[in-house]
């Protein structure tokens, strides 16, 4: 039957009151199914795996079904494989199929405005072009399997503190150009089945409500055909928000959302038509995920139909699965990919020579293959192997299990068997060694089979390890809580404990010095410093790490740093260490991957997707980013990331798209084509791997535009390719350049348009290094020059007086007045486009629309909840830490979320009628329903 008249004939069968009905979630990771007439399509979290939950558990969330942990994508955009995220993706979607789940909710794809984001290890890049061109290669694999993808967050959601009532104040260049390009680019390019719409307001409007968005530029601009879905509960205003043109809101709202549409179809505030634009777009979804239900021959005689195998769950009824179940060879198979994706992402920082470090089981060629067919002839676990039996015969044979290690089994000299002496030896400190950090917290933690840890890594690899813990997080933490007590003046159990672990770890050492053994030291961030729901407030590394590692420094033994975190981290050790491997958080693979890198195995091959700052001040949006306000405003405009460093020359760390390798490489014969009728031309140059090894060199292309007087960066990446080389061999590479390459968006044309001039174009190791340089001449329009209405936005010339002209901050923070600022927001609208204010709601104004904590404010019964609901909240994780990961994301969201919220994502807990008495009483005497 065709598409469009079953669509039209589902219409008539749909009873209003189901039309309605299928607006909203049932439980937490399903839509209805109209009585039977429609099929249920079923979700999961993701994006670097499955978080499959069959209901939401308010008090955990990451209690969920075990599945395979790939790198997160601050991780894999350090590969800038297109192939490695098409196969990940796709790996995930086989995985969903195996457990019967429709759509994964990714790729995350927002914009790192600030590497102080908490959810930052869920986002690709800071470059929009970069993160467009991933983002397509992961849907297009995740949906080759059926699956539906799920991007996210549309759009600015670039911090969590208030993530679900802050304001993002963007212009319109920079929207357009930064914070929309990724998004227009992936559901072009990929079609998406559906689009995640962000928790934040979008100039002074919910995303959720936005018209302008989610109509007239998502669907009518970009062509769009998908179903709009809300994050989960971030449809405040149910009415407004279909009126808008959300189509579906997660999760179930237990009646509250039914009630509320029903309330503004009787009122006139919505249309039926305005349901049955959402419903349609519904309907096109599961004909897209479900296409067999719709067929003739698989409906029953009423015409409505069933799956075979599937329940079809209703308001009351929870979703359940049937033979489902990822089988023990997937799970090797995503084991292997999850290992390969973690080689081909992480990054070679700095390297004295140190590295590889060769042992006699060291090979080049496959990074698993024969060293798991060694293992499995040997009779020890196979690396791919993700089975409980795998662990249980490891048990029964008296040896420590592939992820939990004993501790007495890795101290100095006690893992030696007979044959140990003849090893290599090879030192490793550190907690995080044993304790892998491989992923970040929140909606996106999966739930895996025990992994192996470092120390057991290295010994596979033929090394006699000798570990020593050094820190201890736990200890740290009761340390800090000691300090914060001034009741307490004697030195705490818990320092001396401290002391004892850095002490036996800087005795190893001292004869890693004298005997000048190589000592891998693990560190970084662990999921108490970024997670969902809330921002870090500084760039470093635990105090307790960086203590140690200096003073292990000092004992002038040979150390090499494997840092891990979810994004950039300052390395004030950057000097003094012999050398850096930067694994991001690499998935379940992590330790494996490691070795892999470390022996030389693998050929490191990742650079990054983000700049690593010299220091917090020097990030562009660090003026207004994560303040205590609703209200944020994108000051620094286009200038993010390495636009901004480089633009204004601020020294960094480590630059936009550096990594090291064992190879080298040289580019030659670089060639630009004359433009065609369409602005388009053709880039071609020869790269070389000169080194001695076989290696992967990614190769950038970056457009340097002419200094035509208007903002503009001085360099813009705008394409690239990962080219594989064996030693000594040579590839051309061509990559085509098209006019959105070299255009901007004009917000008083609406268009994107290509100022006149002469183009550099650059072949590039990185946005520093660049190699191979031609020029093109593009014809355009010639601009007005913005340098005197705008003088922030430009490099201050060399000599010219700082009053005069320019950009100029004496602490070297990007410095933009508010006035300048509104002129600049106010482009392209007629009269006065003012940026709004914040406002902290009064009593008397109270609504379902407000937070908790806003309205705790000036309410001494709203604080009273507040504190009741955070005494609730800890009670249902008493057997977590206060600052776990996931006990954090809820006080979050009960404290700052629109309580309205509240009902859906506390999976019914909190209802609708106790939410409107809080605020009843919270308005008090002032309410309107007390006002004459």
């Amino acid at each position: 039957m065709d598409f469009l008249c079953y669509t039209v004939k589902m219409k008539t069968k749909l009873t209003l009151d189901e039309k309605i009905r299928l607006l909203n979630g049932v439980g937490s990771w399903s839509t209805y199914d109209a009585n039977g007439k429609l099929p249920v399509i079923k979700m999961s979290d993701g994006p670097h795996g499955l978080r499959k939950q069959d209901e939401e558990k308010y008090s955990d969330i990451n209690d969920s079904k075990i599945s395979t942990c790939f790198p997160t994508a601050s991780c894999l955009a350090s590969s800038w494989n297109r192939e490695t995220l098409a196969l990940v993706a796709k790996t995930i979607g086989e995985e969903a199929v195996a457990e019967k789940v429709d759509i994964v909710l990714g790729c995350g794809m927002n914009i790192k405005r600030s590497p102080l984001c908490g959810r930052n290890f869920e986002y690709f890049a800071e470059d929009p072009y970069l993160a467009g061109e991933l983002a397509v290669n992961y849907v297009k694999g995740l949906q080759s399997t059926g699956t539906g993808a799920s991007i996210k967050h549309f759009a600015a959601n670039n911090q969590e503190k208030r993530r679900q009532t802050s304001d993002s104040i963007i212009d319109e260049r920079a929207l357009r150009e930064i914070y929309l390009y990724a998004f227009e680019k992936a559901v072009k390019e990929s079609s998406p089945a559906t689009v995640m719409e962000s928790y934040n307001k979008l100039n002074g409007e919910y995303v959720s409500r936005s018209h302008r968005l989610l109509q007239e530029i998502l669907r009518e601009e970009w062509g769009f055909q998908g179903a709009v879905i809300s994050d989960w509960g971030a449809a405040i205003n149910i009415a407004e928000c279909i009126k808008g043109g959300l189509d579906l809101a997660m999760p179930d709202s237990f009646g509250f959302h039914t009630e509320e549409l029903k309330k503004a179809l009787a009122e006139g505030r919505l249309t039926e038509a305005d349901i049955d634009r959402a419903v349609e777009n519904i309907v096109r979804l599961a004909k897209r995920l479900k296409p067999d239900f719709f067929d003739e021959g698989a409906r029953t005689s009423d015409g409505a139909g069933r799956e075979a195998g599937r329940t079809s769950p209703t308001d009351s009824a929870n979703v359940s699965h049937q033979a489902e179940g990822i089988s023990p060879e997937l799970f090797a198979k995503a084991h292997d990919i999850a290992r390969k994706a973690a080689c081909d992402s992480a990054v070679l920082l700095k390297n004295d020579g140190i590295l590889p470090i060769r042992t006699p089981e060291s090979h080049t060629g496959s990074p698993t293959s024969e060293t798991d067919k060694a293992s499995e002839e040997a009779g020890s676990p196979s690396v791919g192997s993700h089975t409980s039996e795998t662990d249980k015969a490891s048990e029964e044979a008296g040896s420590p299990s592939v992820g939990c290690p004993t501790s007495d089994a890795h101290k100095e000299g006690e893992a030696d068997d007979k044959a140990g002496a003849s090893k290599p030896e090879l030192i490793i400190i550190g907690e995080m060694a044993q304790k892998i950090r491989y992923q970040g917290g929140g909606s996106s933690h999966i739930s895996t089979a025990p992994i192996k840890d470092a120390i057991k890594a290295f010994s596979d690899k033929g090394f006699k390890v000798l570990y020593q813990q050094g820190y201890s997080e736990k200890l740290a933490t009761e340390i800090d809580a000691t300090q914060r007590d001034d009741t307490k003046a004697d030195k705490p159990a818990s320092s001396r404990k401290a002391e004892e672990l850095a002490q036996a770890a800087l005795k190893l050492c001292q004869k890693a010095a004298a005997d000048n053994i190589p000592v891998l030291f693990f560190c970084g961030l662990t999921d108490k410093f970024e997670g969902e729901g809330f921002d870090r407030d500084r760039l470093d590394i635990p105090a307790q790490q960086l203590s140690l590692l200096n003073r292990i420094i000092k004992t002038g033994c040979p150390v090499i740093a494997v840092t891990f975190s979810g994004s950039p981290i300052s390395m004030p050790f950057v000097k003094d260490v012999k050398a850096i491997l930067h694994m991001y958080l690499a998935g379940e693979a992590s330790a494996e991957a490691c070795a892999d890198l470390i022996t030389g195995e693998v050929n490191p091959s990742g650079k990054l997707a983000e700049t690593f700052p010299l220091r917090g001040e020097d990030v562009p949006s660090a003026p207004w980013f994560a303040k205590e306000t609703d209200t944020v405003e994108y000051r620094e405009s286009i200038f993010v990331g390495y636009r901004y460093y480089e633009s204004f020359k601020i020294p960094v760390l480590f630059e936009f798209g550096y990594g090291l390798s064992y190879s080298s490489f040289e580019y030659s014969d670089l060639k630009v084509t004359p433009p065609d009728a369409n602005q388009k031309v053709t880039v071609t140059f020869t790269v070389k791997n000169t080194g001695s090894l076989k290696g992967s060199e990614i190769a950038q292309i970056y457009v340097l535009p002419p200094d035509s007087g208007i903002i503009r960066s001085k360099i813009e990446l705008k394409g690239f390719e990962k080219v594989e080389l064996e030693a000594g061999q040579s590839k051309q590479v061509s990559i085509t350049l098209d006019n959105r390459s070299f255009s901007i968006y004009s917000p008083e044309r609406k268009d994107f348009v290509i100022p006149e001039g002469e183009y550099t174009i650059a072949a590039a190791a990185s946005v520093k290094d660049i190699r191979l340089t031609a020029t093109v001449q593009l014809t355009g329009l010639s601009l007005d020059s913005q340098k005197k209405d705008f003088p922030s936005y430009f490099p201050k010339a060399e000599g010219a007086d700082d009053s005069t002209q320019g950009y100029s901050s004496p602490k070297g923070t990007f410095d933009v007045p508010h006035d300048e600022f509104e002129r600049l927001y106010g482009l392209g609208f007629s009269g006065k486009r003012s940026i709004p204010e914040h406002k902290t709601p009064q009593k008397g104004s109270f609504t379902l629309e407000n937070s908790i904590s806003s309205m705790a404010e000036s309410s001494r019964f709203s604080r009273f909840f507040m504190r009741t609901f955070e005494k609730i909240i800890y009670f249902q994780n008493r057997d977590k830490e206060k600052d776990d990961p996931a006990v954090k994301i809820s006080i979050q969201a009960v404290k700052e979320n629109p309580l309205e919220s509240l009902i859906s994502t506390s999976n019914g807990q909190i209802s609708a009628k106790l939410l409107k008495f809080i605020v009843k009483r919270s308005n008090g005497r002032k309410g309107p329903e007390n006002r004459k």
